[in-house]
């Protein structure tokens, strides 16, 4: 049974987990939107990096924005270091106004979706492996106890044989 779900549960786990990641990086928010912003100030150089997004290395900024029906707006986004201030890019809000990381690529999401299929694949033949071994092992103990048992009762009647 260990050997079956190891050899046909683990990938067909693994290709499930990378589907679902797929199927569900599709799916945006259907209340968040685009809107333009200016950065506030100069970002910092490339060695306060903070993340690598589909441009490379990225790292935080303020920006501001302009909302119908609101004051300016601040907040933080990733750019590329060294932006200078004024410069115009576009950031994801949500209602409230709180800004979101844009929607992964299609590359990032085919790398989450590999990397979330082998971990998930791995994860469940190694447990597999795991309950195989735990399954021996308790029959190994119980045919030891069943084994100590008969040697008990037969064990005595041999060596009176052989005296």
């Amino acid at each position: 049974m260990a050997g079956l779900l190891l050899v046909v549960g683990a990938p067909m786990a693994g290709v499930e987990a990378g589907l679902s990641v797929v199927a569900d990086a599709g799916r945006l928010p259907a209340d968040w939107r685009q809107v333009p912003a200016v950065v506030t100030h100069k970002a910092p150089p490339p060695t306060a990096v903070t993340g690598v997004g589909p441009n490379g290395e990225e790292v935080r900024a303020t920006v501001r924005w302009h909302e119908p029906g609101h004051d300016s707006r601040t907040g933080t986004t990733l750019v590329a270091p060294g932006t200078p201030a004024g410069t115009r890019t576009t950031i994801w809000i949500d209602p409230a106004g709180a800004v979101h990381q844009p929607p992964a690529d299609s590359r990032g999401v085919k790398s989450e979706a590999i990397a979330v299929g082998l971990l998930v694949g791995s994860g469940t033949a190694l447990a597999a492996c795991g309950g195989g071994a735990a399954v021996c092992c308790a029959l190994n103990r119980r045919r030891a106890a069943d084994l100590d048992r008969e040697w008990a009762s037969v064990g005595p009647v041999w060596r009176r044989h052989r005296t």
